[in-house]
């Protein structure tokens, strides 16, 4: 059986498949005590709860009005129960469209590859965070950022507010007929300086290839996630097979690059490499890390949110 025949774009439970109205798992769902369920950014302020699933032992210098004199009375424990607000975050979710991002293609490998491109993984991560945070009452912003111009170190990007979880379902339609192409939304799209604008969450979904630091273009949100996203096919090279593919166009005589990049190994330990220093380097900045690619399960994916 060929790699296309193997090909989990069909698989229902891996990102190959995931719609923007995928709702969670239950088992990843934060458990949420309160009944003021708006927003998913968690206020400092704490408030009294009577919900049980809010319950901790008191800690010396807990807010004697947290406690649950009633519970004290009943058990002789000293028990807290505190619940913190929720409010509307301003989010951002970037998406990287850069050369990279559009690969497999069929030049590049000599076959029509049935792997989705990286580009089309981004975006339906992209709208299914956006739906998430709609339906938590979020303010949210998908953005797009393509080749710079010539000469420009400009992170101006294209940008447009997402008003309800129904505009992630129709932008979708509109991106899968055009291939995932980014210009499908340039008709509703704004010049967006996100060094201008005000970002409680911030997501950059990127094959981590364009040489933009994460942390620059998003350096004001107050929390920042990366999801490096591959391809499969980047990180299982077994459908390379001698003279088929990768060729090296600039020596005399061209070199066929297949068999030695399968065999050698040296290729996915240096890939391997690369992506664990560009997660220390995130982390060390407080940026959270996750690598996704078209075969990640739906689950996995799921683990890395907080909604």
């Amino acid at each position: 059986m060929d790699r296309a025949q193997q090909s989990p774009v069909h698989d229902p439970s891996t990102l190959a498949a995931l719609l923007p109205n995928q709702p969670m798992e239950l088992a990843f769902r934060a458990t949420r005590s309160s009944q003021r369920l708006q927003g998913s950014w968690r206020m400092d302020l704490l408030r009294p709860s009577r919900v049980p699933e809010s319950s901790r032992r008191y800690v010396r210098g807990d807010p004697v009005q947290m406690i649950d004199w009633k519970a004290f009375a009943r058990t002789d424990q000293l028990i807290v129960r505190e619940v913190r607000d929720e409010a509307s975050s301003r989010v951002v979710i970037v998406v990287d469209t850069t050369a990279t991002m559009l690969w497999p293609t069929r030049e590049a490998i000599g076959f029509a590859p049935s792997v989705p491109r990286k580009v089309e993984i981004a975006w339906r991560v992209a709208l299914n965070l956006a739906w998430l945070h709609l339906r938590a009452g979020d303010f949210v912003t998908i953005a797009v950022r393509e080749e710079p111009a010539a000469g420009s170190d400009s992170e101006t990007v294209e940008g447009m507010p997402l008003r309800s979880p129904a505009d992630t379902i129709g932008l979708f339609s509109k991106l899968a007929a055009e291939n995932f192409s980014w210009r499908a939304m340039l008709s509703t799209s704004d010049q967006l300086n996100l060094l201008d604008v005000r970002v409680d969450t911030g997501w950059w979904i990127s094959d981590g290839l364009s040489g933009v630091d994460p942390g620059q273009l998003l350096g004001r949100a107050r929390v920042a996630s990366l999801f490096h996203v591959l391809s499969s096919m980047e990180l299982d090279i077994t459908w390379l097979k001698g003279p088929t593919c990768y060729f090296d166009e600039g020596r005399v005589l061209k070199e066929y690059q297949g068999d030695s990049l399968r065999l050698a190994g040296a290729y996915i330990t240096g890939v391997r490499a690369w992506a664990r220093r560009l997660e220390e380097t995130l982390v060390q900045r407080g940026i959270h890390y996750a690598q996704l690619t078209d075969a990640t399960a739906i689950a996995t994916y799921q683990k890395h949110l907080s909604f």
